[in-house]
């Protein structure tokens, strides 16, 4: 069928056009870059330019509506957070076109670690300490007794963006501070504060019909773009029990339908903290397909037929790692910036070893131009920053 991929800039959104077009499927990309890696790929039929989903809401899913009739798409499958955008404005979008997302009540929730966070505890769940100070007076209050260090971190926001790991007093109210002015500019809400978990950083990718796990594959983040947090560079399978069983327990009391992600600190216990959820296809989603789980065409059969027909789950007996080259080449640009001088010669061995070993989540021998789009992309926006490896667009957090 004709499918529209949104957020084609970005790894994920590749991933699931190269999963769906391997499939059958004649797959159309939007985007609000120019420079999107899926744009220049081979398995995509067409591209289009949208407004910021970020921005102006309406605007944008109007845009989508106009390429939904052009291009005569009968599934629309968002990638990002850009869902809610969709979800909230839903009759723009010509009756009879399917949307690969959970409903609007279902992402609210989920993207809000605050209120996420307050009811997975509730479920039974495990969960940092986490406080949601309504004033900045509250904050510091809260803060000074506190045991640290402690983690000041938006609402709403992803791949670490905004998020601070204070060690004292002094550094948590500057955070927060600094934060809080960020997001009432933006009309959002306060910050919150988390207790620091020390552990693996692990993660459960799932597919859930109505409540009930239809497949999980979970994994270990073995190195992130920046110490200790942030969105992942080089990920491995991982096998945890505890991880699996926290994720079906929040999938059924959530109801959750679609496709999910939830982020884990697992630790020296066992014990699988829930740090947040991603509520849609994560970053490193082509790992899960090459070790034997099609999680974008099982949602596109789920979507359109009510359950999965193919046979998208068939796991490897062998793990499979897998390296992202632009976050690697990110981390190594914050490695540089403490005085690692040898993070370059680590880094070129970390992508041959890929290589050897692996795979690369947005690099293909048969299909290299949208790599150079990538690193295009990312270029751009690093010097539009100022050198911020991880720039944030005005909307984003709040």
């Amino acid at each position: 069928m004709n499918v529209l991929i949104t957020y084609g800039w970005c790894r994920t959104a590749y991933s699931v056009a190269m999963s769906l077009a391997k499939a059958g499927h004649r797959v159309s990309v939007c985007s609000s870059s120019p420079v999107s890696m899926t744009r220049f790929s081979r398995f995509a039929h067409s591209f289009d330019r949208t407004p910021d989903p970020f921005g102006d809401e309406t605007a944008y899913v109007s845009r989508l509506a106009e390429i939904v009739e052009r291009r005569q798409i009968g599934l629309i499958m968002p990638v990002h957070e850009d869902a809610l955008a969709i979800q909230r404005h839903r009759g723009l979008i010509p009756a009879g076109v399917k949307i690969a997302a959970p409903c609007r009540e279902a992402l609210e929730l989920a993207l809000d670690k605050g209120r996420l966070l307050g009811a997975a505890e509730k479920l039974g769940v495990p969960v940092p300490k986490t406080f949601a100070p309504p004033t900045i007076e509250a904050a510091e209050s809260l803060l000074r007794e506190c045991s640290y260090p402690v983690v000041i971190k938006p609402r709403h926001g992803n791949s670490g963006k905004g998020v601070t790991i204070a060690c004292n007093d002094e550094e948590a109210r500057n955070a927060y501070r600094e934060l809080a002015a960020m997001l009432q500019s933006g009309s959002g809400e306060p910050p919150i504060v988390q207790s620091h978990v020390a552990g693996v950083l692990a993660g459960s990718a799932f597919l859930a019909d109505s409540g009930r796990v239809v497949a999980c594959f979970t994994e270990k983040y073995t190195r992130c773009k920046r110490a200790g947090f942030g969105t992942s560079v080089l990920r491995e399978p991982y096998l945890d029990e505890g991880v699996r069983e926290a994720t079906e327990l929040l999938v059924k009391g959530l109801g959750w339908h679609g496709v999910g992600h939830l982020d884990f600190i697992v630790a020296a216990d066992g014990t699988p903290f829930l740090i947040e959820m991603n509520p849609r296809f994560w970053g490193a989603l082509q790992m899960s397909t090459l070790n034997g789980y099609n999680f974008p065409l099982a949602l596109l059969e789920q979507t359109v037929w009510g359950e999965v027909k193919s046979d998208c789950f068939t796991p490897r007996p062998d793990s499979v790692p897998c390296l992202w080259i632009a976050g690697e080449l990110i981390a190594c640009v914050e490695e540089l910036r403490c005085m690692h001088w040898s993070a370059p010669v680590r880094s070129v061995f970390r992508i041959l070893s890929s290589e050897l070993l692996g795979r690369y989540d947005d690099f293909r021998w048969d299909d290299p131009v949208p790599f150079l789009a990538e690193l295009c992309y990312y270029g751009a926006g690093y010097v539009r920053s100022g050198g911020d490896t991880n720039p944030v667009s005005p909307g984003m957090l709040r």
